[in-house]
């Protein structure tokens, strides 16, 4: 069963706003959470009765060197128990806390994602003090995400048009010129394996006629292409940085692999289009991103079919990740819906 996990909560005399959730993992039956108020950041959980407990910043038995990070800078996001990510307080670096043993499978896979460079302004892994074997630090970059410009109504039609221009220049020219051998294969089955499994995480919330809408999602994913390009495989608005002066700048390397150059392509759009149904960014302004979307899949080959079936997965399994979250469940609802009306009206 899955917990009613309020939208806030007030703990020791603040008002915290659930932002994030994630379904219970190992041996602890309480969904995982991020919480927020004003700036701070706090990781937590909340169990079946929907009652939430929230963690000091320095404090997670599953990270252990979370705690010598944390008295360094600020916490600005902590998924317990998986990762953490302290802002270093020097403003040049950002430190990824994970479960011990992992950092150096997280610097390898960046270091896959370094054939972004020719489209891109990229993170470097950066010397730091801590514990190697459980932390990662990256050096900052100068810009502000494609998330939050959406959101800027103070920023022009030309500034925004002029930031998508850029990232499609860019990534045309990685996906193009990059050697994507080596890479992890994500395909069609991988694809639909990470569909299903969250939409069995989500289908409580959702109610009836789930699996439906789920097994034919999933069989347009038959139409894609082979895995034959490189991809960030977790390709979305807030990955994105934008410079005017330095130009485009792509984060969070360590998913890389080699997939349908559509899955990125798709993922973009879905978050786009979610965005809308979030109430973040003006329809107007969507419209302008798709466009640049759509212009760089016909500049890399990718049919409208490919494309379109990559987006429709991408904005289920967004829906999907986004019904757990107790401010976007109306949200990810309505895009549920939105996708069960399309299929049956295709069909």
């Amino acid at each position: 069963m899955t917990p009613d996990v309020p939208s806030a909560a007030r703990l020791d005399g603040r008002d915290w706003l659930i932002e994030r959730v994630w379904p219970a993992s190992g041996s602890d039956p309480r969904l995982s959470l991020e919480a927020h108020c004003d700036d701070v950041v706090r990781g937590g959980r909340v169990d079946a009765e929907g009652t939430v407990t929230l963690l000091e910043p320095d404090e997670d038995p599953a990270l252990p060197a979370l705690g010598a990070v944390a008295g360094q800078g600020r916490l600005i996001a902590h998924r317990p128990g998986r990762r953490a990510v302290v802002q270093i307080h020097d403003g040049r670096s950002y430190a990824k806390i994970v479960p011990s043993g992992k950092a150096p499978r997280v610097a390898e896979a960046h270091g896959r994602g370094r054939s972004f460079v020719s489209g891109f302004r990229l993170p470097s892994i950066v010397p730091h003090q801590f514990d190697s074997a459980s932390v990662v630090c990256f050096s900052a970059l100068r810009g502000r995400s494609f998330s939050a410009l959406g959101a800027d109504p103070r920023l022009t039609d030309t500034e925004w048009a002029a930031a998508w221009e850029a990232w499609s220049a860019g990534w045309s020219a990685s996906v193009r010129t990059a050697d994507s051998d080596g890479l992890p294969i994500h395909g069609v089955a991988e694809e639909k394996a990470v569909l299903r499994m969250w939409a069995a995480r989500a289908s409580p919330l959702f109610g009836e006629g789930t699996p439906d809408v789920v097994d034919r999602v999933a069989a347009r994913l038959d139409a894609a292409g082979p895995p034959s390009a490189l991809s960030h495989r977790d390709l979305h608005d807030g990955q994105l940085l934008w410079d005017p002066d330095q130009g485009v700048g792509l984060i969070d390397l360590d998913t890389c692999s080699r997939a349908d150059p559509g899955l990125d392509l798709g993922n973009l759009a879905a978050h786009i289009d979610f965005a809308v149904t979030q109430g973040r960014w003006p329809g107007e302004r969507a419209s302008i991103a798709l466009e640049s979307v759509l212009h760089t899949s016909n500049a890399l080959g990718v049919e409208p079919h490919r494309l379109a079936a990559w987006r429709i997965a991408a904005r289920l399994r967004v829906a999907c990740v986004n019904v757990l979250r107790p401010r976007w469940r109306i949200a990810a609802c309505a895009e549920r819906a939105s996708i069960e009306e399309e299929i049956s009206r295709d069909a």
